[in-house]
C-alpha cells in the first residue's frame, strides 16, 4: 500500500513569545507560558506513521521556539525518531555572533531557518544592515542551511472574526499546513488551532466541525479532511482575503525584557554547565557574567540570579570588564 504525504506538519515547541504581534496567526501575545517536549508529540506522529499518512517535514514553531531552554534537544529527538527535514521558525531577537557560534549544533539539524525581521527586532538588534551582516554570518557557518528571510512588513495579514458570514472567495494559505497538538488533534490552520488562546476569537469560529482531525479517532476519512475547502470556520475569519497590514503591537501584557533575560540565564546556565570557565561575554545589548567567582558574586546585584550565573541590562549599570 503506498504512502500519501502531507508536505509539512507544524507544532510548538513552546506557545510563549516574546514579541508581541497584532494578528499573529498562532495568538501567541495572549497564550500562556508553556514549554513542550519532543515525546509529547510521539504518539501522534507514530500514528500519523502507522495509518500511512507520510509528512515530509516537521516546522518547529511557537511562540518564539529559541525561548525553549533546550531547543537543539527537541530538534535533536525529532530528527533521530523520525529521520525528516526540520524547519524552524524564529523572529531573531537572539542574533548576536556569539549566539550564532552557540547554536550551530542546532542548525547543524535543521534544513530550513525561517525568519521573521521585526521593526522592533532590527532596532534592538543595531539596524537592518547589522541583521543582513549577522544573517550573511550565518548562512557561511551553517551552509546547508536554507535562511528563508520574510520581512514582517511584507508578510502580515490582517487576522479578524465575524460573526456575519463572510462569502469565501479565494484559498486562504493558512489552510496548507497541519497543526499537531500535544492532546492528539490535527488542526486544518494555526489561527483555529490555537483559537482557544484568543480573547478575540468568536464562538462561531471556534464552533467548527470542519477544523481539527482527531487522531484518538481517527474514524473520518483524512484526505476527505484535510483537503476539504472551504471549511465552515473560514467564513467567520478574514485571513482568506490576505489583507496586507503594517507590522502593530498587539495590546496587553508586553514581556519581552523578561523572556529574554530568561533566554539569557538559560544560555548561561548552559555555558555554566558544559565550559565553567569564568568570565564575561560580550553581547550587544547585555553582559552575560557566567561562572563568576564569589569575590565577584557579592558586588553584584542579586538580580535574574541563576546559580552563580547573573544577567543584567547594560542600562542597569553592569558594564563588561576585561
Amino acid at each position: 500500500m503506498s504512502v500519501r504525504t502531507v508536505e509539512l506538519i507544524e507544532l510548538h515547541c513552546v506557545d510563549h513569545c516574546n514579541n508581541n504581534c497584532r494578528w499573529c496567526n498562532s495568538h501567541s501575545p495572549f497564550a500562556p507560558d508553556r514549554t513542550y517536549d519532543a515525546e509529547e508529540y510521539y504518539p501522534w506522529l507514530d500514528a500519523l506513521v502507522r495509518n500511512r499518512i507520510g509528512f515530509s517535514m516537521l516546522s518547529i514553531s511557537g511562540g518564539e521556539p529559541f525561548l525553549h531552554p533546550r531547543i537543539f534537544e527537541f530538534c535533536q529527538k525529532l530528527r533521530q525518531r523520525y529521520a525528516k527535514r526540520l524547519m524552524l521558525s524564529t523572529n531573531l531577537f537572539w542574533l548576536s555572533e556569539f549566539d550564532i557560534e552557540f547554536h550551530r549544533p542546532l542548525f547543524g539539524l535543521l534544513h530550513t531557518l525561517r525568519v521573521t525581521v521585526f521593526p522592533n527586532m532590527v532596532r534592538g538588534l543595531g539596524g537592518l544592515e547589522r541583521v543582513q551582516k549577522l544573517l550573511e554570518r550565518l548562512k557561511a557557518t551553517s551552509p546547508h542551511v536554507y535562511v528563508d528571510v520574510r520581512l514582517a512588513e511584507e508578510h502580515f495579514c490582517r487576522l479578524e472574526f465575524t460573526a456575519e458570514p463572510l462569502d469565501v472567495n479565494q484559498h486562504c494559505p493558512c489552510a496548507e499546513s497541519v497543526n499537531l497538538l500535544v492532546d492528539g488533534r490535527l488542526a486544518r490552520c494555526a489561527p483555529g488551532a490555537y483559537a482557544h488562546f484568543s480573547p478575540h476569537a468568536i464562538q462561531e469560529f471556534r464552533d467548527s466541525t470542519d477544523m481539527f482531525y482527531d487522531l484518538r479517532q481517527p474514524d473520518a476519512d483524512f484526505w476527505h479532511w484535510k483537503y476539504k475547502w472551504p471549511m465552515d470556520a473560514c467564513s467567520h475569519c478574514t485571513h482568506f482575503r490576505q489583507e496586507r497590514s503594517q507590522w502593530k503591537v498587539e495590546s496587553g501584557t508586553r514581556r519581552r525584557r523578561e523572556l529574554e533575560a530568561r533566554y539569557n540565564l538559560n544560555l548561561g546556565a548552559q555555558l555554566e554547565q558544559d565550559e565553567p570557565t569564568p568570565g564575561i561575554l560580550r553581547r550587544q545589548n547585555e553582559a552575560l557574567i557566567v561562572a563568576t567567582p564569589p569575590e565577584v558574586r557579592a558586588k553584584l546585584p542579586a538580580a535574574c540570579l541563576h546559580g552563580n550565573v547573573y544577567y543584567m541590562p547594560r542600562r542597569q549599570g553592569l558594564h563588561a570588564r576585561e
